[in-house]
């Protein structure tokens, strides 16, 4: 059990005020009205460090007896003299605390074995051995922390960053120096394809934090933790909704990027020169008529290749009316061919 200096000083001054009071032939001086002010000034400092709730009946009873004994002897030296005592008291036992309790003479080494140190090979022999104490031991005391530590610990941790400013680096950070390496290593991927795939691994990553922390919560609940339930229950939201933003950046860089990959290709077209035949003497010309439509864009996907346009002919010579004309010479059929591109 630890002990103050209080419960000494009490019972050697209470020692003291009892051989006093059970001496017949003792009479009471100054010296006397003063150790009983200190005896009291102990007992109220001793209350007011480690007992708070029993301050105001011992004040009140210190008070009730100062004003008892007034009113007997109606002296004034006496309650000078014991409220001096009093005042005293709470000054020394202070003194005395500081001192004592919180290690500044107590910090003594325990005796460990003196440990030698030889000289070394050919060094001259001194004619006095010099000794090393070395201690490995703490004691009890000093494992204690004083007053004036704790005090400053207190305003230390006052004043220190909380955990969350401590740890500055963002979520978006940590997932990206967490990020696989595997993602194109040589740098051989589009930009727009390496991007989408770093969001996909942010994604990822934040998904398996946002199951550790519902594991660890499912873990504080079984416990009966509701406190730390609840700030896991935090995180999970939390990661659950960034991770869901990820996607659904990638997915927006996704379409942006198929969008952008569809651009239209002018295919042109060929224009057919048209040639007369050069026909029998006797005989009429045919007449062919060609029919070129506008030039239409054609939209196709960045990477294929073009399809060939599609030549279409067809042949009006069946449909064709068949009329002899009665003039000189032989009479043809006149077959009308369209070419449709």
């Amino acid at each position: 059990m630890y002990l103050t200096t209080g419960p000494p000083l009490l019972f050697a001054l209470g020692l003291r005020l009892f051989l006093n009071t059970i001496n017949p032939d003792h009479k009471d001086s100054t010296a006397d009205f003063i150790l009983q002010g200190l005896w009291q000034g102990v007992l109220l400092y001793h209350v007011l460090k480690h007992s708070t709730w029993a301050v105001f009946p011992v004040g009140f009873g210190i008070t009730a007896k100062l004003a008892y004994d007034f009113t007997l002897t109606f002296d004034t030296t006496r309650s000078a003299c014991v409220l001096l005592g009093v005042a005293l008291g709470v000054l020394a036992t202070d003194v005395l605390g500081q001192l004592f309790e919180e290690g500044r003479y107590t910090d003594v080494q325990p005796r460990s074995p003196a440990t030698t140190v030889a000289p070394l090979p050919g060094s001259r022999e001194t004619t006095s051995k010099r000794l090393r104490l070395v201690s490995f031991e703490r004691g009890p005391d000093r494992e204690r922390p004083s007053r004036r530590d704790r005090a400053t610990q207190d305003r230390l941790r006052a004043s220190a960053p909380s955990p969350a400013s401590a740890a500055a680096q963002s979520i978006d950070t940590a997932l990206s120096s967490s990020l696989p390496s595997s993602i194109d290593p040589y740098g051989r991927m589009p930009p727009a394809e390496r991007e989408i795939a770093l969001l996909r691994a942010r994604a990822s990553l934040a998904d398996s934090e946002r199951r550790r922390f519902k594991e660890e919560r499912k873990w504080a609940l079984s416990q009966g933790n509701i406190a730390r339930a609840d700030q896991l229950d935090w995180q999970v939201k939390r990661y659950t909704a960034l991770m869901e933003s990820y996607h659904r950046e990638a997915d927006a860089k996704l379409v942006e990027a198929a969008q952008a990959n569809q651009r239209p290709i002018h295919v042109p077209v060929p224009v057919a020169i048209p040639t007369t035949p050069v026909a029998p003497p006797g005989t009429r010309h045919s007449t062919i008529t060609y029919t070129q439509p506008g030039v239409q864009p054609v939209y196709a996907q960045a990477g294929m290749p073009a399809a060939s346009p599609v030549i279409s002919v067809t042949v009006d010579g069946a449909r064709a009316s068949r009329s002899r004309k009665k003039s000189g010479g032989g009479s043809r059929l006149k077959p009308a061919i369209h070419v449709h591109t």
